[in-house]
Order: C-alpha cells, then sequence, then structure tokens
C-alpha cells in the first residue's frame, strides 16, 4: 500500500488501527507500533510471504513527529527475529522510498 505522505493525523490513526484488526493472511500482518506512552506511532506490514521458497517482504511507516526516534530500529529487529528465528524464514525484501535516506 502506498501511503499519501502529507495524511491528516487523525486518518493515518484510522488507517492502521482498521488495517492491524484485519483478519491475518498466512504470514502476512499489519502491526500498529507504539511507543512507552501507549501512542501510536507507525505500522509496520508484512506481506508476499511464501514459507515455500523462505521469504517475505515488509514496509514500515511513521508519522512524522516520530521519525528518528529508535523506533524504526527496534521494530525491524524483532520483526527480523520472528520471522527468521520462529517462522523459518531465509531472506526478507524491504520496500523503501527513494527519498526515506534514513531507511536506505
Amino acid at each position: 500500500m502506498l501511503y499519501h505522505f502529507l495524511i491528516h493525523t487523525r486518518t493515518f490513526k484510522n488507517h492502521i488501527e482498521e488495517s492491524s484488526k484485519k483478519t491475518p493472511d498466512g504470514d502476512s500482518f499489519n502491526f500498529a507500533i507504539e511507543n512507552r506512552e501507549g501512542e501510536l506511532v507507525g505500522e509496520i506490514r508484512t506481506f508476499n510471504c511464501n514459507r515455500r521458497v523462505g521469504s517475505f517482504k515488509y514496509g514500515i511507516f511513521f508519522a512524522r513527529p516520530y521519525w528518528g526516534k529508535g523506533y524504526g530500529k527496534e521494530v525491524v529487529s524483532l520483526i527480523l527475529k520472528y520471522y527468521f528465528k520462529e517462522l523459518g524464514y531465509q531472506k526478507v525484501t524491504v520496500h523503501v522510498y527513494s527519498f526515506n535516506e534514513r531507511s536506505i
């Protein structure tokens, strides 16, 4: 899913809350990301999960006020540990926009 980057905060929160309630499709999930205060800060989505070939993809999105605060590093580490160690995947492809220099 492509995000409009000038998204209103309320729309952002509604989107993430709705997408995190969807029924999982195999090993594909939408995870809402909250900070320690319980504020919704972003979302990480895994998709195109194929256990037979051992690969999956993920994309991550944070609301602008939460950029550069270390949430991405922590969440990606958790997702990779879970998919590689618990589910047995062997390869990941990350979807990153070319203008997102922090993620490249």
